[in-house]
C-alpha cells in the first residue's frame, strides 16, 4: 500500500499553483480515477501539487484538433515531476509539454525519435509563470489526466541548516501541507504558538509573538495512530513599519501645489504577502521639528486648516509631519518617525 508522505512549506501567492482546471470527465474510466492512478504512479518521493484534465474528440479537416493550455508557477531550486495516464477507453494518447515564454522546456513525447513517456521530471532554475499544453498524438480522440508533483527528499526538505521562511505577527501566514493520499488517514496540523486554521491542505497561521514557532503535521489514521509527524520551524517577526507618503515621495523636494491637490497622505508598505492594509488615524504638519503650534488632523486628509498653512509657506520652507499615528493590521497603534519636506 502506497504510504502517505507529508511535507511542509510555506506558499505565499507568488508560488502558488494557479488553479485552472480543464474539461470535466465523466464517462466510463474517463473520471477522477486516473487522477489517483497517475498520484500513485509519481512515486513515494513526490509530492502531489495540482491535476490537470483534457477529453476531446477527434480532430477534423474543418475542426483542427484542440490543444489544453494551463499555467503553472514555479519555484527555482525545486525538482518538478510530470506524469500522465490515459482512459482505456480511448485511442488518444496524450502529450503534456511545459514551456516558458515559448521554449520547450519538457515533453512526455519525443518528436524526433517517436517514443513516448508517461513522466518526465524538470529541474527548475528560475523562478517564473510556466506554461502546460495536452494534446492527443495524431489529433485522436482521448481523456487523460496529468499531475503536477514536487520531488522530495529527507535531506533537501527537512534539512534544519536550511534557512527558515518568515511569518509575520498581524497577518494571515498561508501554509501548504502537500502530502499523498491514503485511505482512512487524515492530517493534524498545530503550532507552538498562535492559532492555526484552515483544512485539505491549505491553513492560516497567525503567530502571537517574535521569535519562532513550531509547525506539525501528524498524519493520523481511522483508529486515531500516528503514522507519521514532521515538524519545521519558522522566524517570526513583526511586520516592518511603513513610510509615510505624499503622492510617493517620502521626503525632500517638494511642491506646494502638490501637497494643496494631494491633500492626503498615504502609505508606502513592504511587499509582504497577504499584509492587511494599516490605516492613518492622524498627523500634524508644522514649520518645526517638535511639531510646536502645528496643525493636527485625524485621518489620513489634510484639513482645511491645514491647507491653508500650506498655502501661507514660502519657497524654500520647511514642512514637517510629526505625530504620526497609524493603526497597525493587529488594532495596536504606533507612532511614526517624523518625516520632513522643503517647499519649492
Amino acid at each position: 500500500m502506497k504510504t502517505m508522505k507529508t511535507n511542509i512549506f510555506i506558499v505565499f501567492p507568488i508560488f502558488m499553483m494557479l488553479n485552472i482546471f480543464g474539461t470535466h470527465m465523466s464517462k466510463g474510466q474517463c473520471n477522477d480515477t486516473l487522477i489517483k492512478k497517475a498520484i500513485f504512479e509519481s512515486g513515494s518521493d513526490a509530492i502531489f501539487l495540482k491535476e490537470y484534465k483534457v477529453k476531446f474528440k477527434k480532430g477534423k479537416a474543418n475542426r483542427p484538433a484542440k490543444v489544453a493550455k494551463y499555467s503553472a508557477f514555479l519555484k527555482d531550486s525545486t525538482t518538478y515531476r510530470f506524469n500522465v495516464v490515459n482512459a482505456r477507453e480511448y485511442d488518444g494518447k496524450v502529450i503534456l509539454q511545459l514551456f516558458r515564454k515559448g521554449k520547450l522546456m519538457g515533453s512526455t513525447y519525443n518528436f524526433e525519435s517517436l517514443s513516448y513517456n508517461n513522466s518526465f521530471d524538470f529541474y527548475c532554475d528560475k523562478t517564473d509563470t510556466y506554461q502546460v499544453y495536452m494534446s492527443f498524438i495524431e489529433g485522436k480522440a482521448g481523456c487523460a489526466a496529468g499531475i503536477l508533483s514536487m520531488v522530495v527528499n529527507d535531506s533537501t526538505v527537512f534539512e534544519e541548516s536550511n534557512i527558515p521562511e518568515i511569518l509575520y505577527i498581524g497577518i494571515d501566514n498561508p501554509l501548504f501541507i502537500a502530502y499523498t493520499e491514503e485511505p482512512g488517514c487524515s492530517v493534524h496540523v498545530t503550532a507552538s504558538q498562535g492559532t492555526v486554521s484552515g483544512q485539505s491542505g491549505k491553513y492560516t497561521i497567525n503567530p502571537d509573538s517574535v521569535g519562532t514557532v513550531k509547525i506539525t503535521a501528524q498524519t493520523i489514521d481511522s483508529l486515531g495512530t500516528i503514522k507519521e509527524e514532521i515538524s519545521k520551524t519558522f522566524k517570526v517577526k513583526e511586520l516592518p513599519y511603513p513610510l509615510i507618503s505624499i503622492n510617493g515621495n517620502t521626503g525632500g523636494l517638494i511642491h506646494k501645489s502638490e501637497l494643496i491637490n494631494i491633500k492626503e497622505l498615504s502609505l508606502i508598505i513592504s511587499n509582504i504577502p497577504n499584509a492587511k492594509p494599516y490605516k492613518i488615524i492622524g498627523f500634524t504638519i508644522s514649520n518645526t521639528f517638535s511639531g510646536i503650534n502645528g496643525k493636527t488632523s485625524e485621518s489620513k486628509s489634510f484639513t482645511f486648516r491645514q491647507i491653508d498653512f500650506i498655502r501661507k509657506l514660502e519657497s524654500g520652507s520647511q514642512l514637517f509631519i510629526t505625530n504620526i499615528k497609524i493603526l497597525r493590521p493587529d488594532n495596536k497603534v504606533i507612532e511614526l518617525k517624523p518625516v520632513g519636506y522643503i517647499i519649492q
